[in-house]
Formats: C-alpha cells, structure tokens, sequence
C-alpha cells in the first residue's frame, strides 16, 4: 500500500527540522509522564513520531504507514471493552468527524484508573490570531457534540482546532454530564512563541534548532501564571472511573 503523500511529506520535513523536533520532543515527555503502567494505544499517529519516542505504543491511524501498527479510526477503536491503561490522542481530536466519540471509546476501552491524555491547540488570548490565519479553521460557534453523518468526499484533514477548547473549556460541564465515566484530572495550557516561530511543518523556521531548548526553557518559568492566556498548546488528561 503507498503512504499517503501528506505523511511522507511531514515525515520527510521532521527529519529536516530539528526545531520541530525539539518541541514535540517536549510534548511526547509530557505524554509520557502522564501515562499510567500498562498497555497504550496511539489514535491518529501519523508519521510515528510518537511511536518512534515511546516504541512500547501500540499506534494506529485512519490511513496506512508502514511505520504505524494497524489502521484504525478513533471515532470507532477495534479493541476489547476495558482492555486499556492508556489512551493517547496527539493533534487528531480536531480532525475527527465526531470527536465526542473518542471520550465515548475511551470510556469503553480504558481500565479503570486507565488514562485519555489528549494534546491539541489551544484557543486563547495569545493564540487565536495564529489560528485564524493557520490552514486549518477553528470555529468556536460549533457544536463538538453533534453526531453528524459521514461525508464520502470529506479529507481525514479537515479540521477545528477549536475543538478541544470547546469540550474542555466552554462545554466542560456538558462533557462531564455525557461521559461521567471520565474524570478530567489535569488540564494545563503551555508553549507561547516557540510553536509558530518554529514554523511547525512548513519548510521553515523562525528560531535555529540549536536555540529551541533554550526558548523552551526560558517558557516553561511562565508556563503556569501565563498559559491559560498565551498557551497555544493543552494537554487534558481524563481518568477512568
């Protein structure tokens, strides 16, 4: 099977760019950490990177890599009723057609005292602009719970990076009320400048991969008295009853 032209070309622009690498490097010891002993499984891998930082996860995603364990949909997981300790989702919530149906696997397929750990953008004062401006669309007026139909024609990269900010922030209550099988347990907004300058996965970057740690650095002193307002990244991480 031939791997999806995106893919190879995000995976070929990660090998370039050691900006980039600096900074998810810094996501996935966020995940790591956040994980309990056990079995997990990635939703939306992607070009591997995760796989490749943590090789004990089992990574899936709706489109086929050699790099990647199965293909698999996040919004319907392939896996046995309370068979998980952990559940990752990176960057993939906002691509999801029905992204409530994550929180609704991760109720069926996590132990209890199992782990939905989420990283997405975050939608906040410092970050919006960003967003607007960025390829893919945020729209804050929509309903993430709205159990919409399939569209044959739709892309697995259609997106709202509003998403996870509207179930955890704006809609918080009403998640709580539809899944009480999950408790939010940790939220926490972090990176400022660092995630544009660096260009993400365009061909370019603002800041040289020498400087990155040191810019990293330098935003993790104002992480927790100014992320919610400048964060453009969360990590939420949901506990099974």
């Amino acid at each position: 099977m031939q791997v999806n032209e995106y893919l190879a070309k995000n995976r070929e622009t990660w090998k370039r760019k050691p900006a980039i690498r600096e900074i998810y490097a810094d996501i996935y010891r966020r995940v790591a950490a956040a994980c309990v002993e056990g079995t997990t499984f990635e939703v939306g891998g992607g070009i591997g990177n995760f796989k490749s930082f943590a090789p004990h996860v089992i990574s899936s995603d709706i489109q086929f890599a050699p790099w990647l364990d199965l293909v698999a949909s996040g919004e319907n997981l392939p896996l046995a009723d309370a068979g998980l300790d952990n559940l990752v989702v990176i960057d993939a919530l906002h691509h999801m057609e029905r992204p409530w149906r994550v929180f609704q696997e991760a109720e069926r397929t996590l132990r209890a005292g199992g782990r939905l750990i989420i990283i997405e953008p975050a939608i906040t004062t410092g970050s919006w602009l960003f967003y607007k401006v960025h390829p893919e669309s945020f729209n804050m007026s929509a309903d993430p719970f709205a159990d919409v139909s399939g569209d044959a024609g739709s892309s697995p990269y259609d997106a709202n990076q509003g998403v996870a900010t509207l179930f955890l922030v704006r809609h918080r209550d009403r998640l709580e009320k539809e899944f009480p099988g999950l408790r939010l347990t940790i939220l926490d907004w972090f990176r400022f400048f660092s995630f544009p300058l660096s260009g993400v996965f365009k061909p370019w970057s603002l800041i040289p991969g020498w400087a990155m740690p040191r810019l990293l650095a330098i935003e993790d002193l104002f992480e927790k008295p100014l992320g919610r307002l400048l964060g453009f990244r969360m990590i939420a991480v949901l506990e099974r009853l």
